[in-house]
This record gives structure tokens, C-alpha cells and sequence, in this order.
């Protein structure tokens, strides 16, 4: 009888204890704010473009950019995604996904000679071959497109 008591009163412990944990860990920091706020990625949302300082962090991890080019692309990833923010509200949200697709790489096409004249020649190769990874390798999009709708196909 004393073990089923005491097994009992340990359960309802640990139930207790549990409820406590839970509801301390759900508690926000101080300040009224969670330590840390999950990315958009960890949120489910899709961002269009990053930031220009996103966007210049991983070209210097990926292309090793000087301070000099970082400072003369600040100005130019910033005027691309302004022009992209206009673009977006002048199409509206009528707009076909093609339409703003096609839009937003003709902007990208504009600002891409401007980028390119700051890198170094090892610089553009680099991103030449993370272009060509990123639209399906050197067979190029049409035939990763291709592999994408065998592949749904076989789900």
C-alpha cells in the first residue's frame, strides 16, 4: 500500500514538474520579446529578395569581397531592391507570377553589369558556376526541369 502511495505522489510530481517547465520555457524574455525570433525560413514565409546586407554577407563568405567592393556594391544592391519594391506595387497583386517573375529578372539583368564591374575576374567565375548550379547544373534549366517532373512523376 505504502509503494502505490508513493508511486502516485512521485507521478503527480513529475506531472507537476512538467507543467512548471512548460510553462516557464513559454515565457517571453524580458523586454516583452522572445531571446530569439525565429527567421522566416523557421516561420514558413518566403522573402522575394534579401536584404542588400543579406545579400553582401554570402558574397563575402562565398566570393571573399574586399571592404572596398562591399562598400561599392552597398549602394548598388540597394537601388535594385528599391526598384524591385516599385516594380512589385506598380504590377499589383493581379499579377501573374510570370509577369512578376519576368519582371524582376529583367531588373536583376539591369543591375547584373553594374555588380559585375566590381568583382574580380575569379570573383565572376565564381558566380558564374553558382548561377549554373542553381539553374540545374551545366545541362542548364530546361533539363532539371526535365528531372523535376519525372520525379513528381514517379511520387
Amino acid at each position: 500500500m505504502k509503494t502505490k502511495v508513493s508511486v502516485l505522489v512521485f507521478s503527480a510530481l513529475m506531472a507537476v514538474g512538467a507543467v512548471l517547465t512548460t510553462s516557464v520555457r513559454a515565457q517571453p524574455a524580458p523586454g516583452g520579446e522572445s531571446a530569439e525570433k525565429p527567421s522566416a525560413k523557421e516561420r514558413g514565409e518566403r522573402r522575394a529578395q534579401p536584404e542588400p546586407g543579406e545579400r553582401l554577407q554570402k558574397m563575402r563568405e562565398h566570393l571573399g569581397l574586399t571592404d572596398e567592393q562591399v562598400a561599392k556594391l552597398k549602394p548598388i544592391f540597394a537601388a535594385e531592391l528599391e526598384e524591385m519594391k516599385a516594380k512589385r506595387k506598380e504590377l499589383g497583386q493581379d499579377a501573374t507570377r510570370e509577369d512578376r517573375r519576368a519582371a524582376m529578372e529583367a531588373l536583376r539583368e539591369k543591375y547584373q553589369p553594374q555588380v559585375e564591374a566590381v568583382l574580380t575576374g575569379e570573383q565572376k567565375a565564381k558566380v558564374a558556376k553558382m548561377r549554373e548550379r542553381r539553374s540545374g547544373g551545366p545541362e542548364g534549366p530546361e533539363r532539371a526541369e526535365g528531372k523535376k517532373a519525372k520525379k513528381k512523376e514517379s511520387v
